[in-house]
């Protein structure tokens, strides 16, 4: 999930809690249980977006990829990223 999605979701969530609170402020009682549902929910999907963003590991461009394959290509040693010690 790209941050823009994440700012999405994370304003449509901040979005209906305050309709939720707009609707409570009515003095509607049997609004209370929806409003705690809308809440859980918008919670709910907040941790998510922000688990899968968390979930997603940094990747170089194509670019800059290939550029390491070929300095790694070039060095000769097999492409291991371990430094080796002479003895």
């Amino acid at each position: 999930m790209a941050a823009p999605r994440l700012l999405v979701v994370f304003t449509l969530a901040i979005v209906g809690v305050v309709l939720i609170i707009v609707a409570l402020a009515t003095e509607s009682w049997w609004v209370l249980p929806v409003a705690l549902v809308a809440h859980a929910t918008a919670t709910a999907v907040a941790l998510g977006a922000i688990g899968k963003t968390l979930k997603q590991k940094d990747k170089p461009d194509p670019t800059t990829e290939a550029r390491l394959e070929e300095e790694r290509s070039s060095k000769g040693d097999g492409g291991d990223d371990e430094p080796r010690m002479a003895i």
